[in-house]
């Protein structure tokens, strides 16, 4: 824990670095979050099979991303863990990030969502084809949004 930090304080120091870094960075839904694995962080590329569809995705994992992860302990097979140590519900990881999110002075309708979709947003921007992203978010489906950035 970083010093001078009260374990509140550094867990939502943690929540705010897991938006910036793993969210962006690989586009990881909530459902899939929470139960990120340190065998998943210490990978050369970030692999997991995406809970609501069963797409497996394959992301390079980009370098800001593992040196925030080397900066993080290990007390559980899991990278987020409660204040009990034990790994987030989906719930409860939202409910984390929530007040991650409120500490940080974000807007109530600012959800971990957006974020996901800024990952599909800044693959559109830097050339990626509706089919690249799709495959980068585990989807199964085509979304207006990311065809309106692609045509861009």
């Amino acid at each position: 824990m970083p010093s001078g930090l009260s374990v509140k304080e550094a867990s939502l120091a943690i929540a705010a670095g897991w938006i910036k870094f793993v969210a962006i960075n690989v586009g990881t839904a909530r459902v899939d979050t929470h139960l990120t694995t340190w065998v998943q962080a210490d990978a050369d590329d970030f692999e997991y099979t995406r809970r609501k569809t069963g797409v497996p995705v394959f992301v390079q994992k980009a370098l800001s991303l593992r040196a925030a992860l080397g900066t993080l302990s290990r007390k559980h097979v899991c990278i987020l863990t409660t204040e009990w140590g034990k790994p987030f519900t989906v719930d409860g990881f939202s409910g984390w990030m929530r007040d991650a999110m409120t500490e940080a002075g974000l807007p109530l309708d600012c959800r971990p969502h957006g974020v996901r979709k800024t990952f599909g947003r800044l693959l559109a921007d830097a050339g990626a084809s509706a089919h690249d992203i799709m495959a980068a978010l585990g989807s199964v489906e085509i979304h207006l949004e990311w065809m309106t950035a692609v045509a861009r």
